[in-house]
């Protein structure tokens, strides 16, 4: 459901329907990578719940001792 989601919720009714409209709802497990750095995304997600992190490596980042 969209109100799930503030993007989506802030969206004028005839956006939202449009947009939903063309949207497959999917779940999936623990883990899935989204999206491969220097690779254009396929899809967009609108997560309507869970929990989602944005991963970054740098070029200045050391290992961890």
């Amino acid at each position: 459901m969209p109100k799930d989601n503030l993007l989506l919720a802030s969206l004028s009714s005839d956006n939202r329907e449009s947009l939903m409209s063309r949207c497959t709802p999917v779940e999936l497990p623990l883990k899935t990578l989204l999206y491969a750095a220097q690779e254009i995304p396929r899809y967009a997600y609108f997560m309507t719940s869970g929990l989602a992190s944005v991963v970054v490596a740098t070029a200045a980042a050391k290992p961890p001792r």
